[in-house]
């Protein structure tokens, strides 16, 4: 038998990145949950690309909490929402 660990997913919603001060988070601030596991699963609204005011750091956020996922080798899926109706590919997954 191999020493395979299972995997570790997490699924959070609502981040609203690129929100200014109204942000609930940065990307930054997910480097240590994304190390923490393997599989990172954000279940709509994660940037608010929607809003014209917004849409240009939400962008910007959302590019580095791809990098982010990416270095740290975490998968990242992101389900659109109201608030990002194309950020993934899926409007919704089966785990």
């Amino acid at each position: 038998m191999g020493d395979h660990m299972p995997s570790r997913t997490l699924v959070i919603s609502d981040t609203h990145l690129g929100r200014g001060r109204l942000s609930v988070l940065d990307p930054a601030h997910l480097e240590e949950l994304l190390r923490a596991v393997d599989h990172l699963v954000i279940n709509g609204d994660t940037a608010e690309i929607h809003h014209p005011r917004h849409s240009r750091e939400a962008a910007f956020a959302l590019d580095r909490l791809r990098e982010l996922a990416e270095r740290c080798g975490t998968r990242l899926d992101l389900v659109n929402g109201n608030h990002d109706p194309d950020v993934g590919q899926a409007h919704y997954l089966q785990l």
